[in-house]
């Protein structure tokens, strides 16, 4: 993967977090779990939207050994 798409995702994760803190934890007083649960599936559509928008590309490259026949001449 290139760095770009590195850093494209790692500021994605960085945005998403920004954002769920100020919406659901900044300023407010959170009394049960409820908010955390909807914080966390917030976090989760927002960082999947802007990994889609950014679409970074895998490349999957296989390698194996090719081991050759050992020919040993007749006498």
């Amino acid at each position: 993967m290139e760095v770009r798409s590195v850093l494209l995702i790692l500021f994605a994760v960085l945005a998403a977090a920004v954002i769920v803190f100020y919406q659901y934890f900044y300023k407010k007083k959170i009394k049960g779990y409820l908010p955390y649960l909807l914080a966390f599936l917030r976090f989760v559509v927002l960082f999947s939207a802007l990994l889609l928008l950014i679409n970074p590309k895998m490349v999957n490259r296989e390698y194996y050994v090719e081991k050759s026949n050992l020919v040993f001449p007749n006498r």
